[in-house]
């Protein structure tokens, strides 16, 4: 007698459960499978596959069964791609291909050949599976996504308008076509398809985001923040929104709310890139300790293709809080590399910070070689006398208070500050600033003495300046324009100094990209500076109410020709227009 090739056990299932799981009420399978799945008290997919297989094996004839296996070796194959096993995904394909080959064969077959990027290939299967069956949604939206992979993109709309018409409720069709239009440049579809996934489902949120990343693209940043605070809510485990909803509080000169965003991103997604942009928001409001931490995450977690953006800007940030050992280890490993340019202009600015002028200038000589500072030679050799001309344009009061409110980690205490200034009996709106529990941006720059004072104190330290004039503007006027008005005093400051300062127009299109980051409405208006430049008489009647006002003042300051004795002279309107002409001045005085 022919031994049974085998021994195969019926499970009995709910009909409920079977119809849940499309699977027959009685399941196949075989014996030793079976024992295994009464220790685990679960059936595997594998056990499942080998049941319906055998009991196929036992009669071919039996359609019933054969729906159910041919179906399951679909269910192996996508397990398989999942997993990335694209040789084990086709041995199932070849399996369900003996046993019934319809429409599914050549969408699955389209689907392996698309991840193994194998896309003539699978467009040909794609559409071997719409020609056998054209209602089959999944097969257009596949053939959608290919078409659009491989840049052929009016078949890719095509495809999700023959999806919208078979099944409107379809809504990954709609966020393809946007998607499509919108990398077309096409805003105004794209935003129409985006639409259309909200009426379908108001909680979808892929809509929300890419809603709020086309207004970021269009730059109106208060409606895209909207955007986003409204998608996070349907997908508060979604980094991107709070990585996206950063990118426009910047822009907004909303920094305090784009870190609280971005440590939202960070505890979500603790990728390189959201920690760099997270360590430069540390630095704009002046905590520098903090961005220096952070950084050095982002560096040990650099991508390849980050790695060379994230290590200059870790370069940076060493020589801001002064960290000599991470100094040396990146100029020792980055040196030869193609970054190496900023690398020994960091190491440079540090070693003359470090009053080494003999390391500076040894690393000033390889960056003049190829252009670079061709003023700062000059600079160096005098760099005694050029410290004592800045210092002794401080004021004395203000800079003996500074320096007695410097901590152990070299930051600024602000209470200590308060303290002194008050001792020194300075008084001023900006003194109660320094120890209010506020973050509230100040809209007038108060105290501009205090961060004039700061500049010239640090000499011709570029990490000292960077500090000083962020930790002051974050003390003094908490957030929004006033921390873009500091980084335009500091970035003239440095180009004074060391004499990289040219021409108005040269210098305000360096900065300009800087500061629209900080503030794209102080960045508009420095794109059209021209049309606001005050001559020296109407600086003298000029009050600054705001941050605008004392750009333009700063900015007239520079197109206009006049003399400390003639400043003297005059008696000005408002006393901060004046004291900014005088730092303009005292700054040209290095020349």
């Amino acid at each position: 007698m022919k031994e049974p090739k085998y021994a195969i056990v019926y499970l009995t299932l709910k009909a409920d459960y079977a119809k849940l799981n499309n699977l027959p009420v009685r399941l196949p399978l075989l014996a030793e499978d079976f024992q295994k799945s009464r220790i685990t008290k679960k059936v595997e997919l594998e056990y499942i596959i080998n049941g319906l297989a055998a009991q196929y094996e036992t009669d071919r004839n039996d359609d019933y069964y054969r729906s159910y296996l041919v179906f399951y070796y679909y269910e192996g194959l996508k397990a398989a791609m999942s997993t990335g096993d694209f040789l084990k995904a086709r041995q199932y394909l070849e399996k369900a291909e003996k046993v019934h080959k319809d429409y599914r064969f050549f969408f699955y077959s389209g689907l392996i050949s698309k991840n193994e990027k194998d896309y003539v290939r699978a467009e040909l299967e794609l559409k071997e599976c719409i020609a056998l069956k054209k209602e089959f949604v999944p097969g257009q939206f596949e053939l959608a996504d290919l078409m659009h992979r491989t840049g052929n993109d009016d078949e890719a709309i095509e495809a999700c308008l023959t999806i919208n018409e078979l099944d409107p409720s379809f809504i990954p069709a709609y966020l393809k076509a946007a998607d499509i239009y919108a990398e077309n440049g096409i805003t105004d579809k794209a935003f129409e398809y985006l639409q259309k996934c909200l009426e379908k489902d108001k909680r979808f949120a892929p809509a929300y985001l890419r809603i709020g990343v086309l207004l970021n693209q269009m730059q109106q940043f208060a409606q895209a923040l909207t955007a986003f605070e409204k998608g996070s809510t349907y997908d508060p485990q979604n980094y991107e929104f709070y990585y996206n909803m950063a990118f426009s509080l910047g822009r907004l000169g909303r920094h305090i709310q784009a870190v609280q965003a971005l440590e939202k991103a960070c505890s979500i997604n603790p990728q390189d890139f959201v920690y760099h942009e997270l360590a430069i928001e540390y630095k704009n409001l002046g905590m520098f300790l903090k961005a220096f931490d952070t950084e050095k995450k982002a560096y040990e977690n650099a991508s390849k293709e980050n790695k060379e953006l994230i290590t200059l800007s870790l370069m940076k940030m060493s020589v801001f809080v002064e960290d000599y050992d991470t100094i040396e280890q990146l100029y020792r490993e980055f040196a030869d590399k193609e970054i190496k340019t900023g690398v020994m202009t960091f190491k440079m600015f540090f070693d003359l910070g470090q009053g080494d002028v003999q390391k500076a200038a040894a690393q000033l000589s390889k960056l003049n070689a190829e252009g670079l500072f061709p003023v700062l030679e000059q600079r160096i050799n005098q760099v005694e006398k050029i410290v004592q001309k800045l210092e002794d344009n401080c004021d004395e009061g203000l800079a003996q208070s500074l320096l007695e409110s410097i901590d152990e980690d070299g930051e600024i205490d602000s209470h200590q500050l308060y303290e002194k200034l008050r001792d020194g009996k300075y008084s001023g709106e900006y003194i109660g600033s320094l120890i209010e529990n506020s973050n509230t941006a100040k809209e007038r720059p108060s105290g501009l003495e205090l961060v004039i004072t700061g500049l010239f104190l640090s000499g011709m330290n570029y990490g000292l300046a960077e500090r000083v004039s962020a930790t002051l503007a974050r003390l003094l006027w908490k957030d929004g324009n006033g921390i873009a008005f500091a980084r335009f005093m500091l970035r003239l400051y440095q180009a004074k100094v060391f004499g990289e300062y040219t021409d108005l127009d040269t210098f305000v299109q360096d900065v300009l990209l800087e500061i629209t980051d900080l503030s794209y409405k102080i960045g508009s208006m420095l794109t059209q500076y021209n049309e606001k430049i005050m001559d020296f008489d109407t600086l003298v009647h000029t009050k600054i109410k705001k941050f605008e006002d004392a750009f333009m003042v700063l900015i007239s300051a520079l197109n206009t020709e006049y003399t400390l004795k003639e400043l003297e002279g005059e008696e000005f309107e408002d006393e901060k227009t004046k004291k900014l002409l005088v730092f303009v001045q005292n700054l040209n005085a290095l020349n």
